[in-house]
């Protein structure tokens, strides 16, 4: 095996941060001894929309559903977004 393979396999073998279901979410804010509304109050979010996230009523692909998922450890945070878009790289 050469050096770069090597490497190669030691940056593919790191772990990745284990993304939380909506049931272990909840357990968090309630080991933490967070309700859902401090938590939305605490993150700027709209309770309703914390609500509808933790109970899978949101597929949180984007906008206040996506970064309450991130905030809960439900999704992974995207790279920084305006490197796709036009005029700015």
């Amino acid at each position: 095996m050469t050096q770069e393979q090597s490497i190669d396999k030691k940056v593919t073998s790191v772990p990745r941060k284990r993304l939380r279901t909506p049931k272990q979410a909840k357990a968090y804010l309630r080991r933490n001894g967070l309700t859902v509304p401090r938590f939305a109050q605490a993150h700027g979010f709209n309770q309703k929309t914390v609500y509808r996230v933790l109970n899978g009523e949101s597929k949180a692909l984007y906008g206040d559903g996506y970064q309450i998922a991130v905030a809960l450890g439900m999704k992974a945070p995207d790279a920084d977004v305006t490197d796709l878009l036009p005029g700015t790289n």
